[in-house]
């Protein structure tokens, strides 16, 4: 399956051909509607320029992304969610570390928003905040308690139903490690 990097990139590759207009034309098109709302042009690319569903989305976000690329490449990504919160840099390594070892063939995916953990789908999802670091996990229906809480993550599938916050490397303890092996074997 491929990356929102790689589509996008296959997508910005191919744009001046599919369409016959590079993406700095369009840039300057869709400025000339005054529309700001990602909805807006969206609708607009689709039924006045004729643009398929998912190339009028991926136009419109990089618009509204003053016209670069919105998922950029994985270390773009990351650094602009670290940006604001460099004191969790060290604890963040740690935390995709011990998931990656703890979930055998394991892949980390760095999101817009968040950092995916995923086998043939996404198990685990981390939210960097100001001192911690929210770890969100697929658990169904196991039971909430003050550690492990109802998810309050920003980007995850719904799925993602349960977090844990690590705010030190020794917070991350057995019981989570046995948790993203659950999490991780809800995949079928």
């Amino acid at each position: 399956m491929k990356t929102a990097n790689e589509v996008e990139k296959e997508f910005l590759l191919g744009l001046d051909e599919k369409y016959s207009r590079s993406l700095k034309a369009w840039m300057q098109e869709i400025k000339t509607t005054g529309l700001n709302k990602q909805k807006e042009i969206h609708g607009w690319l689709k039924s006045e320029k004729g643009l398929k569903h998912r190339d009028a989305w991926m136009l419109a976000a990089i618009y509204l992304n003053n016209g670069k690329p919105v998922y950029g490449d994985e270390s773009d990504l990351l650094g602009n969610q670290l940006a604001k919160y460099e004191n969790v840099r060290t604890l963040f390594d740690f935390v995709s570390e011990q998931i990656l070892t703890t979930v055998e063939k394991s892949e980390r995916e760095v999101k817009k928003t968040y950092v995916s953990f995923k086998k043939k789908r996404e198990f685990a999802a981390v939210n960097i905040r100001k001192n911690e670091i929210r770890l969100g996990m697929d658990l169904g229906d196991e039971p909430f308690d003050h550690n492990l809480q109802k998810a309050k993550l920003t980007g995850p599938m719904a799925r993602i139903s349960h977090m844990v916050v690590i705010r030190s490397e020794n917070d991350f303890s057995k019981q989570i490690k046995e948790l993203l092996k659950k999490s991780a074997g809800r995949i079928t």
